[in-house]
């Protein structure tokens, strides 16, 4: 039963990534955060890459306008279940996003 729950888990984190792969790419994520479903729970966790050829990479590393899509992406995708964004990333994402992280800009974005 424990095997099926992670080919699931792992299934559904294939598809999700599938889906908004490109636009992680453009939040300036490294590849390395994309490998799996175990890196990507960490970085939502620590804000960082804990382990590999990126590790010591940090979401502060993000420029404003990196920060900004990416904070959009977590605050407007649902997340699979399970998953947990610690507040410290979403805050430390606002904090480097700045005010340009308000309404004006998903508004401007779009229109």
């Amino acid at each position: 039963m424990g095997f099926r729950r992670n080919s699931d888990k792992e299934h559904q984190w294939q598809t999700w990534l599938a889906k908004h792969r490109s636009e992680l790419e453009a939040c300036g994520l490294p590849p390395e955060i994309l490998n799996n479903a175990r890196q990507w729970a960490l970085f939502l966790q620590e804000g960082e890459v804990l382990e590999g050829k990126w590790q010591g990479w940090r979401c502060t590393m993000l420029s404003t306008a990196q920060a900004v899509r990416l904070l959009r992406l977590l605050e407007t995708e649902k997340l699979l279940s399970g998953w947990y964004v610690d507040l410290w990333l979403l805050t430390e994402l606002r904090r480097i996003a700045g005010p340009t992280s308000g309404e004006d800009t998903l508004d401007a974005r779009e229109g």
